[in-house]
């Protein structure tokens, strides 16, 4: 249809430029054969543009087609997909509010990263003079430890001289006891307790009314009736001393009175199964008179 349409507008404008130039026609005779052979080249160029045209719509149909049915497929899928969609925008919605909110706290989180930062800063500009006292204080670790490598090895010398001193005394105490053990089995034991030798008792049972207590040491550890005992009460001897008269003496038991202080000190308390310390001191005439604390019969710390 193109090509007829072509070629009548060709043969209307021939007939126009001939009667236009009628009176040249036969001197463009040749000039009419040029155009009429580039005329049938273009009929033919025509004819191929058509039928390449025609190949090209065909292929463009049957593109289309399978256009159609794709399209016609995805709406099939977008169906699905729509409703898919409408139940998943909630949850989209929900994540995109999670979303924010960890925003909101990611930027709390790095204001507080940058506030560490900054406190970690500060805190490593204290840590430079911290590392120069640390080095000093190496510096001085190594020199003290080369004093006391030093020191060790004086020690472990005198150590060695100390068990070789051990070794010695250890020597001289078995040749002591050698000799002193034949010499005590010769020794008479005495009967009863001597000036200044102590003893240890246990308060057994206490007499208010004779301000005194019973003790289960009797004649035969020594105890006589009549003996005054001095009762150490501290080791340095930081109180005034009590003193106590054995006023009964039997085997296996002894009551042991309280007696006047020189000094007018308070007297004792003692309380059931208290371990006391007895000194033996001189013997009284009158127990419970001051006047028999004289200096002539009783013992002093130094004579004990």
């Amino acid at each position: 249809m193109l090509f007829r349409i072509f070629s009548a507008a060709l043969l209307g404008g021939a007939v126009t430029f001939y009667v236009i130039n009628l009176d040249s026609f036969e001197s463009l005779d040749d000039q009419l054969l040029t155009e009429t052979k580039k005329l049938n080249q273009i009929e033919v160029l025509i004819e191929e543009e058509s039928s390449l045209s025609e190949a090209n719509l065909t292929a463009l149909l049957k593109i289309n087609r399978e256009y159609r049915k794709e399209l016609e497929k995805l709406e099939e899928d977008s169906e699905g997909s729509a409703d898919e969609l409408s139940f998943l925008l909630p949850k989209i919605k929900n994540l995109n509010d999670q979303l924010n909110t960890a925003k909101q706290e990611l930027s709390v989180a790095e204001e507080g990263i940058n506030n560490v930062k900054l406190r970690i800063s500060a805190e490593n500009e204290k840590i430079l003079p911290l590392s120069k006292q640390k080095e000093d204080a190496e510096t001085k670790l190594n020199e003290i430890s080369l004093v006391h490598a030093s020191s060790e090895e004086v020690w472990r010398k005198l150590d060695q001289n100390l068990s070789a001193l051990i070794r010695v005394r250890q020597t001289a105490q078995e040749t002591y006891l050698n000799a002193r053990n034949p010499l005590m089995e010769e020794i008479i034991q005495p009967f009863e307790i001597f000036y200044g030798e102590s003893t240890e008792v246990e308060v057994d049972s206490i007499s208010n009314r004779e301000n005194g207590f019973f003790t289960k040491l009797g004649l035969e550890h020594g105890i006589r009736s009549g003996f005054v005992f001095l009762i150490q009460v501290d080791e340095n001897w930081n109180e005034m001393p009590s003193f106590v008269l054995c006023s009964l003496a039997e085997k296996d038991y002894s009551f042991l009175k309280m007696v006047k202080s020189p000094e007018g000190g308070n007297p004792l308390s003692f309380r059931v199964g208290q371990k006391l310390t007895l000194i033996r001191s001189a013997e009284l005439s009158n127990a419970n008179d001051p006047s028999f604390f004289d200096n002539e019969k009783t013992l002093s710390q130094t004579d004990l």
